[in-house]
């Protein structure tokens, strides 16, 4: 049984590469969805079934993202595969997280969503070699009030070579450590020579958590 559901899944990659966009996420999701449902399967996590080869095939960008404390697993295509500076991805069933080179600034349909965060000095810290800066994040309470809450962040940074479903890549590992004076959170993102953000775990809200990404068709 489980050689035939990672068949199936080789199929959908393979076959997606035909299809229109919408199709083929609808196609990988769906395979997706039976290798995290079916018991018979000892290995639920999907990224074990998604080789380079099969990866290589795909010409629409993919996205794979994790939310650990809801158990959740999907693949993600962008709305605009040619958007530059913010680029919303979707999944299957319509949920979505917005991100900004690479830092999720929204999401909807996770539960509890990020409603906006304002990243401001947070991209120079990232992307630019800041130290420090201060970090915004908008969520709505129960009653749909805008709750605002502001963090003062750090960037510690260091090589790491990481493997990815794609490959290994030489990247910059940077930590975002930020107190707020009820919490902290702890971002990391694994940035590649060229800027991309090639892995991700970033805090999205407390009963949401963090969520983690992994860049699989550029």
């Amino acid at each position: 049984m489980k050689q035939i559901i990672i068949s199936a899944l080789a199929l959908a990659l393979l076959g997606a590469c035909a299809g229109s966009g919408a199709q083929n996420l609808r196609i990988l999701q769906q395979t997706l969805a039976q290798l995290q449902t079916d018991q018979k399967t000892p290995a639920a996590d999907p990224r074990a079934q998604l080789s380079p080869s099969l990866l290589a095939r795909q010409s629409t960008p993919l996205l794979y993202t994790e939310l650990p404390a809801q158990q959740r697993k999907a693949l993600m295509q962008p709305l605009d595969p040619d958007a530059q500076d913010v680029v919303v991805w979707l999944t299957a069933d319509g949920a979505s997280i917005s991100l900004q080179k690479g830092i999720v600034i929204a999401t909807r349909g996770l539960g509890n969503d990020l409603l906006t965060a304002d990243l401001g000095q947070a991209l120079q810290g990232i992307h630019k070699k800041r130290l420090s800066s201060v970090r915004v994040y908008r969520h709505l309470n129960g009653e749909d009030a805008i709750e605002i809450t502001s963090f003062i962040c750090d960037y510690h940074r260091q090589a790491e070579r990481i493997s990815t479903l794609r490959g290994e890549y030489d990247t910059t590992r940077i930590t975002e450590d930020c107190a707020h004076p009820d919490t902290g959170i702890v971002n990391v993102y694994w940035v590649d020579r060229t800027g991309i953000v090639r892995k991700s775990r970033q805090w999205i809200s407390t009963s949401t958590g963090y969520l983690t990404t992994e860049r699989l068709v550029d």
